[in-house]
């Protein structure tokens, strides 16, 4: 990371990406996931309007997600919580995209993905590689 005003960005975000994941983790544990979904999107606003970054917080939550709760989803569903809390508490509306991307050239064998946008507007997580998207929240 050679950005210093990037390196400071995520010092700075590193305890909302975390709070974020914790608070994730707590969520599905105790709720259905659609649910857990609509609570991670009742927060607060930041009170740092400096956090406000959506294309940051992005970042943020890519360096940082394989270290976040909670550990038995896949990362890609860690990241897509820690986002939803994080660009809510920035006045968005993120959604969530669960969608199927084949393993291999055939196919034949499906893995599942997670990915959240934004409006067309601002920066999001869309993945590429040919992921059918099958359920948006």
């Amino acid at each position: 990371m050679s950005d210093p005003l990037q390196l400071a960005f995520l010092i700075a975000a590193t305890p909302a990406v975390v709070r974020a994941a914790l608070r994730a983790a707590w969520l599905v544990r105790r709720h259905p996931l659609p649910e857990a979904l609509e609570r991670l999107r009742d927060v607060a606003p930041f009170r740092a309007p400096g956090l406000c970054r959506p294309e940051r917080l992005l970042r943020a939550a890519d360096r940082l997600a394989r270290w976040l709760p909670p550990y038995d989803h896949g990362l890609c569903l860690r990241r897509s919580f820690v986002l939803v809390d994080l660009w809510t508490r920035c006045g968005h509306r993120p959604t969530v995209h669960f969608g199927l991307r084949p393993r291999d050239e055939g196919g034949a064998d499906v893995r599942g993905h997670v990915w959240v946008t934004l409006d067309p507007n601002l920066p999001d997580s869309t993945p590429r590689g040919g992921c059918r998207e099958i359920f948006v929240t």
